[in-house]
């Protein structure tokens, strides 16, 4: 490599990572501020309204949409350009690092890959995560709330003060909702920001039943307390079913981490198997096949451990 294109890539490589740094300081920082619970007798601050967040991008990539809904999902205090620009970052660091010490580029192209995916697998996690307390919590809370409405306050006051009782990550999400509705926006618009923000069948039951009661009438604390119940029977549903398949859960995992491995080996450590892969029309025949099946294993063991009461 010549010291011109060592200069591009480790210029390329501090410049991206500062300015990851950067933004996820100020998101960290700034959304934090805006988050610290108010003295007493003072208005807490509201969050910007969220009217339509998904017909805002109605005209911007579809993958790109998929990644800001991710990201808003997973609950991380980062905007979605924030964490484009890190996986950005993560993958030209790695890559950019195998290539300056390997002096391949499919080791390189393979490292910021690599990278760029670790960022996506932290946000799946940190949103399946974030599902599951939510999950968790949502008895509870539903229960709690028809206790509020049946000693008096509206639904308002109802969301409000659940907002301000209940347990993260599901009291920032009914405090939000307070906060909209208290800057004028309806019900029925709030809820829907909610199930986009946490859509799980659920708060998307729990916010049909607000929206029924709200145009028809009818008793809402006792119609509360029976998804309360329900959602009850729900998540003991999932708990059974998590610990009957953690066997074949950890068998999967073990064997995707396998696979993981030996690619990263020969990608890193053996490149010279893979160049000859590649420039051989058979090699890219059983290249391409061994990838296929590695892609068809996982997402056929994915949708077999994947249950939908």
């Amino acid at each position: 490599m010549s010291s011109s294109q060592l200069a591009l890539v480790v210029f390329a490589s501090v410049t991206l990572v500062a300015a990851a740094v950067i933004l996820v300081l100020r998101d960290l920082l700034f959304g934090k501020r805006g988050q610290e619970p108010p003295d007493a007798g003072t208005t807490p601050p509201l969050p910007p309204l969220e009217l339509d967040p998904e017909g805002a991008q109605r005209e911007l990539n579809p993958v790109y949409r998929w990644f800001s809904r991710l990201v808003l999902q997973s609950g991380v205090e980062i905007t979605a350009g924030t964490a484009l620009l890190l996986a950005l970052a993560a993958g030209l660091l790695l890559g950019g690092g195998l290539y300056l010490w390997r002096d391949e580029v499919i080791s390189g192209v393979a490292g910021g890959l690599f990278g760029a995916l670790a960022v996506l697998v932290f946000l799946l996690y940190c949103r399946a995560r974030r599902h599951w307390a939510i999950l968790e919590q949502l008895p509870e809370v539903v229960d709690f709330f028809a206790r509020a409405v049946r000693s008096g306050l509206s639904v308002d006051q109802g969301v409000e003060l659940v907002g301000h009782s209940a347990f993260q990550p599901l009291a920032q999400e009914f405090l939000r909702c307070s906060r909209q509705m208290a800057m004028g926006l309806s019900l029925d618009a709030a809820l829907r920001t909610l199930t986009r923000r946490v859509p799980l069948a659920e708060t998307r039951i729990f916010a049909t039943a607000l929206r029924v009661q709200r145009q028809t009438g009818g008793n809402l604390p006792g119609v509360m307390e029976r998804l309360a119940r329900v959602f009850r029977d729900r998540v003991n549903y999932y708990r059974q079913f998590r610990a009957s398949t953690a066997t074949v859960r950890a068998s999967l995992a073990l064997l995707i981490g396998i696979a993981v491995v030996v690619d990263v080996y020969i990608l890193i450590g053996r490149p010279d198997y893979l160049r000859a892969m590649i420039h051989t029309p058979r090699g890219l025949t059983l290249l391409a096949t061994s990838l296929g099946l590695q892609v068809l294993g996982v997402l056929w063991a994915y949708l077999t451990l994947r249950s939908d009461y």
